[in-house]
């Protein structure tokens, strides 16, 4: 009886399962290390979404007889911690940009009394950088 080819498959086998396994590790870093992309080489983007849109600083209420009173981003916000979703680490409530800021203290600006205001100093995380912001009036949206 003649032997089975079966030698064979086994090293093609080896051998693809470890340029798969090198192409899923080392593939990403081409790009940082060659400063150039590729439609078969993705960059690494793992949790790249994480945070963005959520301030961090401290919100001011600035009361019209001149006390002021100081708030974190969860207190302005209504919430007692930020939500966990995944696999999108984002929310509803999050703020697109410095124009943004209105809509994540909507909770805070609706109960605003008479002839306060609500400031915000601090940054915002954004996709690719921190936006920094300093005593805006955040209630007032521009037209």
């Amino acid at each position: 009886m003649a032997e089975p080819v079966r030698p064979l498959r086994r090293p093609f086998a080896a051998a693809a399962f470890t340029a798969m396994a090198a192409y899923m590790l080392f593939s990403p870093a081409l790009p940082q290390l060659f400063g150039t992309g590729a439609p078969m080489v993705r960059q690494w983007t793992m949790f790249s979404g994480v945070g963005v849109g959520l301030p961090k600083g401290t919100f001011r209420i600035e009361y019209a007889d001149g006390r002021t009173q100081d708030l974190s981003p969860l207190e302005v916000a209504g919430m007692t911690r930020y939500p966990v979703r995944r696999p999108i680490y984002r929310f509803d409530g999050y703020a697109k940009g410095p124009e943004g800021l209105a809509h994540f203290a909507a909770a805070t600006c609706t109960t605003l009394p008479e002839g306060a205001r609500l400031t915000f100093d601090g940054v915002l995380a954004e996709r690719r950088h921190w936006t920094r912001m300093e005593a805006m009036r955040v209630c007032e949206v521009p037209a």
